[in-house]
């Protein structure tokens, strides 16, 4: 019996060996995709105005889709005043969904902790395409902001 054991202990060192260890690590399950670096804060010129509009494809498999200020899924994010959301899903759907700093401009610009998006996205390959508008008036800009999908 020591003899198998030690033969297939031997086997599985050879493949190691051969093959490399990288099979025996399990792949990321987390994506992360930086949206914007921190936008200065800086007078709009009217109100209304979008300042910044980034689009990304991302693959969604997991059960969730983090808004948030790091690559790790943590950190309050900030938009002055709003993140607007165009979703087109894997069907060629498109949704809209808004974030509002502001909660429609009746109190100064809050920061949110990390916002849950999985919910909004179907699986596969989903387009988003994301639109940071002032709507109160004064100052424009925002925190760093990622999208970390798990």
């Amino acid at each position: 019996m020591r003899g198998r054991v030690l033969g297939l202990v031997a086997t599985i060192l050879a493949l190691v060996v051969s093959q490399g260890c990288d099979w025996l690590v399990p792949p990321n399950p987390s994506a992360g995709y930086r949206i914007t670096d921190a936008i200065p804060y800086e007078p709009i010129g009217q109100q209304g105005d979008v300042f910044f509009t980034k689009t990304v494809t991302v693959s969604f498999y997991g059960t969730s889709a983090l808004l948030c200020l790091n690559g790790y899924g943590a950190g309050e994010i900030m938009v002055d005043d709003v993140m607007y959301l165009d979703i087109r899903w894997p069907n060629g759907s498109l949704i809209r969904r808004e974030i509002d700093f502001t909660d429609g401009c009746s109190h100064p610009v809050l920061p949110l902790s990390p916002r849950e998006i999985g919910h909004w996205l179907k699986t596969g390959e989903n387009t988003i395409t994301f639109t940071f508008q002032d709507q109160c008036g004064g100052n424009g800009g925002s925190t760093e902001i990622w999208l970390v999908i798990q």
